[in-house]
């Protein structure tokens, strides 16, 4: 029996696009996300105006980090103020990565708040990472009660860095070390850049029992720990 010939991609594309059903779920498909987008500028333009009036000329919010960053003090202010105005998760989380790019500290109430009203995974996950590299005032105890509520679940993988960055290491690496369990890789991840002899002990333990990315990721955060406490050694 003569096996049949597979279809190239191209005759599989050709075929799709004869087909009148495909052709007609595509445009609607097409028209709707037109549709999101122009719905998301729309709602964005007060902003833009803001921003603009402010002395900062941009044709839309994804030029701001572009053009911007790191921000400062005028255009976070801007964006402070608007980030209560939206509702749409996913709005609110394009102002939530802008206010990560700021150079000057500034108030991070609105963002934990922002965090504990929504339910959003991606928005929270976005406002962790935020918290990581921006920065804030006033957000330290809250990260270190935030980061070990198990509640948050997954939204909190960016919040051991947080920790250690909005807290000194003798409060932050004990909940981290609690954590380890929990949060293998990214507790890794903060440890490296606030642990001692103590914290390695620890990872050396979780290293023992992992395998894959995050055995990798608490190795390599093992090795930065050591590497730091001999230079401290040599000086």
């Amino acid at each position: 029996m003569k096996k049949k010939r597979e279809m190239t991609a191209a005759e599989f594309i050709a075929e799709r696009n004869a087909d009148p059903e495909w052709v007609a779920a595509q445009r609607v498909r097409e028209e709707a996300h037109a549709l999101r987008g122009a719905k998301r500028k729309a709602a964005f333009e007060p902003v833009l105006l803001s921003i603009r009036s402010a002395g900062f000329p941009i044709d839309s919010i994804g030029d701001l980090v572009r053009v911007y960053a790191p921000l400062p003090k005028k255009l976070v202010a801007v964006l402070l103020e608007a980030l209560p105005t939206f509702k749409d998760p996913a709005l609110q989380e394009v102002i939530v990565r802008a206010l990560g790019a700021s150079y000057i500290p500034y108030d991070g109430k609105a963002l934990t708040e922002l965090f504990e009203s929504t339910d959003n995974h991606s928005l929270r996950w976005a406002i962790g990472n935020s918290l990581s590299i921006g920065k804030m005032r006033g957000v330290g105890e809250w990260i270190l009660d935030a980061v070990q509520r198990r509640e948050y679940g997954t939204a909190r993988q960016m919040l051991p860095l947080a920790a250690v960055r909005h807290n000194p290491p003798e409060l932050a690496n004990p909940i981290l070390v609690s954590l380890i369990d929990d949060l293998p890789s990214h507790v890794a991840l903060a440890l490296a850049e606030s642990g001692g002899e103590a914290e390695i002990e620890a990872l050396q333990r979780q290293y023992e029992k992992s395998d894959g990315w995050v055995n990798k990721a608490i190795g390599q955060a093992i090795g930065v720990i050591q590497r730091r406490l001999q230079e401290r050694s040599e000086r």
